[in-house]
């Protein structure tokens, strides 16, 4: 289940040597987060996560996609059905990992116009658990 969108700015921020703190606007884009969540997913048994449609104007890119639960679990990204990247938790990890496809709009994760990008999880443990991710682009 979507969340709302939380759009926030690109920043910069840097250190001088004498500890003098400076920000600047990295890209004039806004970036939007959306969140999903699903409840008491069953063990070893691939679940749709996240199901995200590049809309038709205004994208520019995936940059991460944050992933967590309450067990050990394995997350695929898939792109038009195709595996994009893959990540584990585990206890070591806090049940938690980012998939980093980029900083901005030079490396980030272009995807054209009805695109899908889908996270799946398959929960490892022989409890039901529950597991949210957040998908974070950019829009122009």
């Amino acid at each position: 289940m979507a969340r709302p969108i939380i759009t926030i700015p690109i920043q910069k921020v840097t250190y001088t040597p004498s500890g003098v703190q400076s920000v600047e606007i990295v890209y004039t884009g806004i970036v939007k987060s959306l969140f999903y969540d699903e409840l008491a997913v069953p063990y070893n048994t691939p679940t749709e996560l996240a199901n995200f449609i590049v809309p038709f104007n205004k994208f520019n890119g995936i940059l991460r996609v944050d992933v967590t639960g309450q067990n050990t679990a394995v997350y695929d990204i898939l792109v038009n059905g195709v595996q994009t990247a893959r990540t584990r938790t585990s206890y070591f990890n806090t049940f938690a990992s980012t998939i980093l496809f980029g900083n901005g709009p030079g490396d980030a994760l272009t995807l054209g116009a009805g695109t899908v990008l889908k996270v799946m999880v398959t929960n490892v443990t022989d409890s039901p658990s529950d597991f949210e991710c957040r998908i974070q682009y950019l829009e122009t």
